[in-house]
């Protein structure tokens, strides 16, 4: 049973160290993902922002020497700048569900996080079982096996 309990300790350890990289990857601030997600958010809405401007300046142009906005080459359209909010808004769901992963990747984490006393406790507790097994004659992997 102690060697059982050990080795799911040390499984659950394992997990921990693998949901840390995770968590490492998903918030590291200078190369992870969400801060590439952040800087590209950031830069779509700055590129929204100047497309709307462009319109806008479009159009007052062209109400005021009395043209039609068609007669002009548009680079880019209302549909063009409508996808465009639509991908900023996948953009900000995605950095939503980042956020949320992170969080429950910090959840699952410290449900892991073992007591370090315990696992000091059990290992103690082998030792002697084992002291005792080889006084008797056994040791204690024979015994138990």
């Amino acid at each position: 049973k102690l060697k059982l309990e050990l080795r799911q300790m040390e499984s659950r350890r394992a997990n921990w160290e693998t949901c840390a990289s995770a968590l490492n990857s998903l918030s590291n601030h200078e190369s992870g993902s969400k801060a590439s997600l952040k800087e590209a958010l950031y830069e779509s809405r700055s590129v929204l922002s100047q497309a709307e401007r462009r319109a806008d300046q479009l159009t007052a142009d062209s109400e005021n020497d009395g043209m039609e906005i068609s007669d002009f080459e548009e680079d880019e359209n209302s549909e063009d700048i409508e996808a465009l909010r639509e991908a900023i808004d996948l953009l900000h769901e995605v950095e939503n569900a980042t956020d949320r992963a992170e969080a429950m990747l910090q959840r699952y984490m410290e449900s892991l996080n073992s007591r370090p006393e315990r696992r000091e406790e059990i290992q103690d507790r082998l030792r002697d079982l084992d002291k005792l097994g080889k006084m008797m004659g056994k040791g204690i992997r024979t015994a138990t096996s």
